[in-house]
């Protein structure tokens, strides 16, 4: 089992943010997703990039996790991509109809 790990290898002069999601992110390590992304839900950014390429397994909850994060930061009109994301990962967020994968 890999540990959910969040980086921000640095935010862009542009008022962009990336956070590098790696590891699982599943029911268990949701709680541990969400604390450690709720201060960059409020930063004050106009973009946001989550690089999920290194997200090794994601099951409903986490897929949830992120889409509520998208849709937070899309509430205070910050662009949200998302970014790596694995045709596999991509196709679940389609099938269950979170956000713009």
């Amino acid at each position: 089992m890999a540990e959910l790990t969040v980086s921000t290898p640095g935010s862009g002069q542009d008022g962009s943010l990336t956070l590098v999601i790696s590891g699982e992110l599943d029911i268990a390590s949701v709680p541990r997703f969400v604390a450690l992304t709720a201060c960059y839900a409020r930063a004050s950014i106009r973009r946001l990039v989550m690089d999920v390429s290194g997200l090794t397994f994601a099951d409903v909850a986490g897929l949830r996790a992120l889409d509520t994060l998208r849709v937070q930061s899309e509430r205070r009109n910050v662009t949200v991509e998302l970014a790596g994301a694995s045709p596999h990962l991509s196709r679940l967020m389609t099938i269950f109809r979170l956000g713009a994968a």
